[in-house]
């Protein structure tokens, strides 16, 4: 219970986030959540993909020796967003980057067809079909 009571807590204070890259991989000082920044994997270029194929690949995925990784929840990918920053609106830290959306794990209140998504250009949130539509990964541990 406190560890997800610090969660939100941090997802809260994101002023106040510092984040640092090391091996491909960015930490949040906060939130303590580490999120990948490394696609070598898929010949250096960020995976895109649907729902269920983006989970599979967060589950599958072992980078710098983990291989707990996971597809993040909206609150998480939320906790990327820089308003200080345009196009995209995401830390500088991470290397690569699409403005366009990131898909999360988590589904819609009024349908479960539906999941959220976090367009970096802006920072905005938006919602899509899980089954026909696709997202940039970021996978988070």
């Amino acid at each position: 219970m406190i560890k997800i009571f610090s969660l939100i807590l941090g997802l809260t204070c994101l002023g106040l986030a510092d984040f640092t890259r090391s091996n491909g991989v960015v930490t949040d000082s906060t939130t303590q959540l580490q999120w990948q920044d490394d696609y070598s994997d898929n010949k250096n270029v960020i995976k895109s993909s649907r729902w269920f194929n983006a989970l599979k690949y967060c589950e599958n995925l072992t980078l710098n020796d983990n291989s707990d990784w996971r597809l993040p929840n909206i609150r998480e990918l939320t906790s990327l967003i820089d308003d200080s920053k345009y196009a995209p609106a995401i830390n500088k830290v991470f290397q690569n980057i699409y403005a366009q959306g990131y898909i999360s794990s988590t589904t819609t209140f009024s349908s479960s067809y539906n999941i959220w998504f976090i367009g970096f250009n802006k920072g905005l949130q938006y919602t899509n079909s899980k089954a026909y539509d696709s997202g940039y990964i970021r996978c988070v541990r």
